[in-house]
């Protein structure tokens, strides 16, 4: 993909290019059409010539040999000139002399002249030359006309200076342009990014106002406002069938707590009650997660040390059944307040909790340690997951570790739940071995 600025800069530079060469054939057809032909062809042709005139040992003036005077012969068959220094003097296509009113040599007065005889349509074009010790020396010749190439070469060398000026003068405004628009494009690229990333990602509804687009992009904004409609209405459509299929679960869920209470061998039924307080603290959660994603969820102050407590104690009978210790360790001892929804918070501690009991091989022992800062870890010393597969814990349906049971559901809603309440949840190797669970909340100061 291309750059819109970088584009941007080199097509106005080309067609400003483009646009400087047009107006500069212009100017210069404008100039020819005005000029005198005459006067700038003895001009031209006078200055080629004399570059290489020279005088000899024997003071007597030559012309040198070059390219140019070889082309300006080739381009003028009926080319005349004469160059003389006093009395000495060379001559070239005597026959093509044209009738003079002075005798040759030419001795003076020494000024730089044109002698058009208008009837014949001819001209001879006179100077006196700058050679030193020679103030005498003249330049005379006829029959010569400048070529295009010639004419253009004249002309570029006689107004370098005004077509230099004119030039740097045309690229430092066409920079400028060039730099205002880019900046503009990139300006309003921005903007657009700005307001695509305000965009609340769990109410996506076509949020970008076009009030604010340029007309070149609101095309292109139309569209992503579409699209986040349509991705707000999915979203809307799986809330509602998270929060339906966790209602749904609820009464079966207790009609079978129940029953397994009838359970009459007790390891059974303990091993069937820790199950169904699993199932029953995902259905939970699901449905925290449901009040979560409401528009305007009910949020209250909650003592996180307090309700950790609540939650220990609530699994300590399953922790004992599986010949777990089950330990709590909290700094200070005042009230550590978080603000959110409190059967939610809740249930993301049970969840995990519940998570170490079943799932923590080899275990001893559970461990939860709360800090002031709002940073709860619950740990356990079990065999703990492989390296590397942490971060995989927390996406739905992975079942990393454990005995292969359950849903794998469990911590990708604690997840959600904490993003919900501004918080961070974290999976990472505990030292020595096992595994720790970290929930850092934002702390509500008193």
């Amino acid at each position: 993909m291309k750059s819109i600025v970088r584009t941007l800069t080199f097509s106005l530079g080309a067609w400003a290019v483009l646009v400087f060469v047009l107006a500069l054939a212009a100017t210069i057809w404008l100039l020819e059409y005005e000029r005198n032909p005459i006067r700038e062809d003895c001009d031209g042709l006078l200055a080629g010539l004399s570059r290489s005139v020279e005088v000899d040992e024997h003071e007597v003036p030559v012309i040198v040999a070059s390219d140019s005077i070889a082309e300006l012969k080739r381009h003028n068959p009926q080319l005349w000139y004469m160059v003389s220094v006093g009395t000495r003097f060379v001559e070239y296509n005597a026959q093509y002399r044209p009738e003079l009113p002075f005798s040759l040599p030419y001795s003076g007065p020494f000024t730089a002249a044109v002698l058009d005889d208008g009837r014949a349509g001819k001209f001879a074009c006179l100077t006196s030359l700058a050679i030193p010790g020679h103030p005498s020396a003249t330049l005379i010749l006829s029959g010569g006309r400048l070529w295009p190439s010639a004419r253009a070469q004249f002309f570029f060398a006689d107004n370098w200076p005004v077509l230099s000026f004119i030039a740097l003068a045309f690229a430092a405004v066409v920079a400028f342009g060039v730099l205002l628009a880019a900046r503009y494009v990139k300006t309003s690229l921005a903007r657009v990014t700005e307001l695509a990333k305000s965009v609340d990602p769990s109410a996506p509804q076509g949020t970008i106002p076009l009030s604010d687009i340029p007309l070149e992009l609101r095309e292109l904004v139309s569209a992503l406002n579409v699209a986040f409609d349509e991705i707000a209405n999915f979203i809307v459509q799986q809330r509602r069938f998270l929060g339906n299929v966790a209602h749904e679960l609820r009464n079966p869920l207790a009609v079978l707590r129940a029953k397994v209470d009838t359970v009459a061998e007790t390891s059974v039924r303990a091993s069937l009650v820790a199950e169904i307080r699993r199932l029953t603290s995902l259905v939970g959660a699901m449905l925290d997660l449901a009040r979560l994603q409401e528009t305007h969820p009910e949020t209250t102050l909650i003592d996180l040390r307090e309700l950790t407590r609540e939650v220990l104690a609530d699994y300590a009978p399953s922790a004992l059944d599986q010949n777990l210790q089950l330990e709590f360790d909290a700094d200070g001892t005042g009230p550590i307040l978080v603000e959110g929804v409190e059967v939610s918070i809740r249930s993301a501690i049970g969840n995990i909790v519940a998570n170490a009991i079943v799932h923590a091989r080899g275990a001893t022992g559970i461990l939860a340690t709360l800090s002031e800062r709002g940073n709860l870890s619950i740990s356990d010393d079990g065999v703990g997951v492989a390296n590397g597969l942490h971060h995989r814990m927390v996406e739905p349906f992975e079942k990393v570790g454990g005995n292969g049971q359950g849903s794998g559901l469990g911590l990708s809603i604690v997840q959600e739940i904490m993003r919900a309440h501004g918080g961070k949840l974290v999976v990472e190797p505990r030292l020595g071995g096992g595994l720790a669970v970290r929930l850092t909340f934002p702390i509500v100061r008193p």
